[in-house]
């Protein structure tokens, strides 16, 4: 996972219609034009059209959503809304589509938002997509969106964290050897993840108002950067550099293929800001009484940081450098799902959708084709002796196997008839309810049963970690109690106020993933508001404001407690006045004294 890759040399885009992000100098991102990413080996079994479900023959499908619904980076384009959407005929509703007979409407366009499906039409580099809530009708029997995303910014989060080596500095700000402080801190993508729930709930509530017979599907987005397990135990973790040589020379190329441009911090910072993005999204779906298709944890260890051929996701990749804007460009397709994520998408989604709708047309039982059944041949007493007696049955002279009705052949002697279970038959045969019939019948075939998949129930987003101040209104050199739950056992991590960092202590989770620490906050910290973050290991970072206040005055503090703070103040008075005048009158007394200088 962490060898070099292949060098890429480019000195032009593949797609001109394909919009990447430029950036300019170190700090300006700007949409340019682009290739696409060569996709990595399938390994991931691509849906078969070979049969088609006929619970799901010809329904009418539609699909929403950003650039991970229209396969962004994935040739060959439908050019469909719009060019600009960059939407694949081979991303997951196509596929879906194909392998499950749905006549599919595929309107996701790459870099929509949530309300690009609901009430702004979206501006591409190339065309107006109209909003995407205007392909659903009555007559829509399944939707599929994936959406979120852009809500947050996660794609300028990402490239914010680009590392020009496994220890930083940052491409963007080469100050800076980390973005996990800046993500715990960026408004930005606070305000993101705190209006998200609110816009998907929105969201799917208008879906469901434009398509009232439909069933909804969200499918979550896949493991773009790996949890702590699946990265690589080495110094440089999952490191590649984007660039072959070291800057600054090396920002105009070549460039290395798929790369994996960050840092070990950082890669935990930006999975755990994808597990409170699919965490948000999950909690919206199932309050909208939508059903969630779960995609991070069966690409966990397929994400952007495995090596191509094992990939569901493209590394990052820069196509070109730009003269005019002093910058390299994006390819299209950068931290998107490849085809063989693509084909993992549709295969979890069409699982979902085959169980809300089984077939259910009837199965016909077989009918049994009568058969011969062989005739047992009697033995013992059905062969009668040659020496009948008063109680045997006559026999033939000469042995003979029975045939037909199994008659002897020999005159019987004049003795009593022979017992009818002495004369064999034809071997009778069980029917189906067990009652000897004479008809020969085969045995009882069960017919098939018709069999449903049953799906294994969603899995429930990880409890995100949570963080509490014993008090937030505080004093400086005053103690407070954090305490914060929800991380891995014996998880690392340093406990910092701000907004002058400064370290108050290290930290270690207990076994159950829990942290309680006791700090002091410094005699030096100003009065007002400030942050208290408790950054960790993998999970990243939380916080809390507190505000720090004027420590009270003694005189004040006795005051709160009802003592009346006059009297003894007038007391210490009156006896500092006593002390000053004997004082005073004892040094008259020596200057008054005839030995006082005469003796000198």
């Amino acid at each position: 996972m962490s060898q070099p890759r292949s060098p890429l040399v480019h000195s032009g885009p593949r797609r001109p219609l394909l919009g990447a992000l430029a950036i300019v100098g170190v700090g300006i991102l700007a949409l340019t034009t682009a290739m696409s990413i060569t996709q990595a080996a399938s390994a991931v079994p691509a849906p078969s059209n070979s049969t088609v479900a006929s619970g799901t023959d010809g329904l009418n499908y539609v699909a929403l959503g950003d650039s991970y619904a229209a396969g962004y980076g994935i040739d060959p384009s439908t050019f469909a809304p719009v060019p600009g959407c960059g939407q694949s005929t081979l991303n997951y509703p196509h596929q879906v589509a194909t392998e499950l007979g749905l006549e599919l409407t595929d309107v996701s366009c790459s870099a929509a938002l949530t309300s690009n499906i609901t009430t702004t039409p979206q501006e591409t580099v190339a065309g107006t997509a109209p909003i995407q809530l205007g392909a659903l009708s009555a007559d829509t029997d399944v939707v599929s969106l994936t959406i979120g995303g852009n809500d947050i910014g996660f794609s300028s989060i990402a490239a914010s964290c680009i590392a020009l080596s496994p220890v930083g500095p940052l491409l963007l700000d080469q100050s800076s050897y980390s973005c996990a402080a800046g993500l715990a801190t960026n408004p930005l993508v606070l305000d993101g993840l705190e209006n998200l729930a609110g816009s998907v709930v929105s969201t799917l509530s208008a879906v469901k108002q434009a398509a009232p017979n439909a069933k909804i599907f969200v499918v979550g987005y896949p493991a773009i950067t790996p949890d702590p397990a699946n990265i690589p135990l080495t110094p440089t973790g999952c490191f590649t550099s984007a660039f072959v040589d070291a800057l600054p020379g090396g920002i105009v190329g070549p460039y290395t293929l798929n790369s994996f441009p960050f840092t070990t911090v950082d890669t935990a910072a930006l999975h755990t800001l994808e597990n409170t993005l699919d965490g948000i999204i999950h909690a919206a779906t199932l309050a909208s009484d939508a059903t969630y298709v779960e995609a991070i944890s069966g690409s966990i260890g397929h994400s952007a940081c495995e090596e191509p051929e094992d990939a569901y996701l493209n590394g990052l990749t820069f196509s070109a450098f730009d003269p005019v804007a002093g910058a390299p460009t994006l390819a299209a397709g950068a931290l998107h799902p490849n085809l063989t994520g693509a084909t993992y998408l549709a295969s979890i989604l069409g699982e979902n959708v085959r169980a809300a709708f089984p077939d259910t047309t009837a199965t016909p039982t077989p009918t049994a084709t009568p058969t011969e059944t062989a005739t047992a041949i009697p033995t013992e007493t059905a062969i009668p002796s040659a020496e009948p007696t008063a109680t045997e049955t006559p026999a033939p002279t000469a042995t003979a196997t029975p045939t037909g009705t199994a008659t002897p052949t020999a005159e019987p002697t004049a003795t009593p008839a022979p017992s009818p279970t002495a004369i064999p038959s034809e071997t009778p045969t069980a029917g189906p309810t067990g009652t000897p019939s004479s008809e020969p019948t085969s045995p009882a075939t069960a017919a098939p049963v018709p069999t449903t998949t049953t799906l294994p129930p969603t899995p429930v987003p990880p409890i995100a970690p949570t963080l509490t101040l014993s008090d937030t209104t505080l004093t400086a050199g005053s103690t407070v109690t954090i305490s914060a739950s929800g991380f891995t056992a014996f998880e690392t991590g340093t406990i910092w106020v701000h907004s002058t960092p400064f370290k108050l202590a290290e930290v270690t989770a207990d076994a159950n993933g829990s942290v309680t620490a006791t700090v002091k906050i410094p005699q030096t910290l100003a009065t007002g508001t400030h942050r208290l973050e408790l950054r960790m290991a993998a999970a990243g970072s939380l916080w809390s404001d507190i505000t720090i206040t004027a420590a009270e005055s003694t005189t004040a503090k006795l005051a709160a407690t009802g003592v009346d703070i006059a009297t003894p103040l007038l007391g210490g008075m009156i006896v500092i006045a006593l002390g000053g005048l004997v004082l005073a009158l004892a040094r008259r007394r020596n200057q008054t004294s005839p030995h006082s200088t005469d003796s000198l």
